[in-house]
């Protein structure tokens, strides 16, 4: 009777010497010649769409555009995140974290909603709600590879650049000085936005059909399946990888050709929900006809 107190003490050291694993570490911040494979998609109105947590939150939807001159983060998501704008606008995340593994610390962004923002999610124009836009001074940190029949960018950080990261003396001032150009066309955008504003109410966003697959393309005139996720509308039809898609039909509609992965990329964009499709196959040489019901979600 004796043993079980000692037994009990030496079962509960073991069981606490396991609990104390240590958490896994962070991804490092990204290192001047780090390459990433970041994946993306086209929304509905075509735009670059990505994915990023902020601070450890998220994940968020970000558009990618060139044209723009910061990184601009919507005024509600800094709120829920706790980030609050300096008197200019400007605020700084400690860690943004790109789907695909970039990572950046000590993040500027413009904390507001642009104009076009909100009229995209007012109308729902993307199919999804965009929580704001990765714009020059962000972008300028990598060298962005983009192949539009492959379901990645390559991401490669540059040397030198650092556009991102507040100083010591900034953040403890809550000061970021924009430049003259963002400035500019800040108010050249908000002046642009003021012509074009819609007087109508939006109409009632249509949810974009989810397909629950990824495509590839072996030759610049073919369309592959590159991967098929598990329950998906897709799986549930029985696509399988390394079929190859030669055409689809979209509800009703005569069937298409498709003459490649960014082809058939373009095509599926207009399947709204609950839409009927069907998918001509080449599958180890013979032709298979396969139909699914698009879900929610994108592509």
């Amino acid at each position: 009777m004796k043993r079980f107190p000692v037994l009990a003490l030496f079962l509960l050291l073991v069981a606490g010497r396991c609990s104390a694993a240590p958490p896994p570490a962070e991804p490092a911040a990204s290192k001047p010649g780090s390459v990433y494979h970041i994946p993306y998609r086209l929304e509905d109105a075509q735009h670059l769409l990505v994915r990023a947590k902020l601070n450890g939150k998220g994940p968020y939807n970000f558009i990618i555009d060139t044209g723009a001159p910061a990184l601009y983060v919507g005024a509600d998501i800094a709120d829920k995140i706790g980030v609050k704008p300096a008197p200019d606008g400007w605020g700084v995340f400690d860690r943004l974290e790109v789907e695909g593994g970039a990572v950046l610390e000590r993040v500027k962004a413009r904390i507001e909603s642009p104009a076009q923002l909100k009229g995209m999610n007012a109308m729902g124009l993307a199919g999804v709600r965009i929580d704001g836009v990765f714009g020059f001074n962000l972008l300028a940190n990598f060298r962005i590879e983009i192949d539009m029949t492959q379901p990645k960018m390559t991401w490669t950080r540059q040397a030198g650049l650092n556009l991102t990261p507040m100083s010591a003396s900034e953040s403890a001032n809550g000061k970021a000085v924009p430049t003259q150009g963002i400035t500019q066309m800040e108010s050249l955008t908000k002046m642009a936005s003021a012509l074009f504003a819609q007087k109508t109410p939006p109409p009632a966003p249509v949810p974009r059909g989810f397909f629950g697959m990824e495509f590839s393309s072996d030759k610049a005139d073919t369309a592959q399946v590159a991967a098929v996720l598990a329950g998906s509308p897709a799986a549930k039809a029985g696509v399988k990888t390394r079929d190859k898609i030669t055409a689809l039909a979209i509800g009703g509609d005569p069937a298409a050709d498709v003459q490649s992965a960014a082809d058939l990329m373009k095509q599926a964009a207009t399947v709204a929900a609950g839409t009927t499709v069907r998918f001509m196959v080449l599958r180890n040489g013979k032709k298979v006809t396969l139909t699914l019901i698009a879900g929610q979600g994108g592509i």
